[in-house]
């Protein structure tokens, strides 16, 4: 019994540990446009999450971005989130992203 619940632990331990290892903050995320405000979310229209507008507004997330959700700022539409880059290429950046 003493080993069955060793086992039960260690297995515990390692699939947090290889979660913890393979967890991508930006998984779904990588690539797509981050925006200054929702005007020009807006403005980008339908293709809003590839598409990149002309100047230093928009950039596009990276897979080494660590990206936090801000759920504290509302948005126009449901779909649509504030989040800051904590690490990475654009550390310190913040917008709107198509989520």
């Amino acid at each position: 019994m003493l080993y069955a619940w060793l086992g039960v632990w260690v297995l515990a331990l390692a699939g947090a540990v290889l979660f913890t290892v393979g967890y991508d903050p930006t998984a779904g995320h990588a690539g797509r446009v981050v925006y200054g405000d929702e005007t020009l979310l807006e403005s980008a229209g339908r293709d809003a999450s590839t598409k990149l507008i002309p100047g230093n507004q928009t950039f596009r997330l990276s897979r080494s971005d660590q990206v936090e959700r801000m759920n504290n700022l509302p948005t126009r539409s449901p779909r649509n989130a504030w989040i800051r880059i904590t690490s990475g290429p654009h550390a310190g950046r913040s917008g709107v992203v198509v989520w």
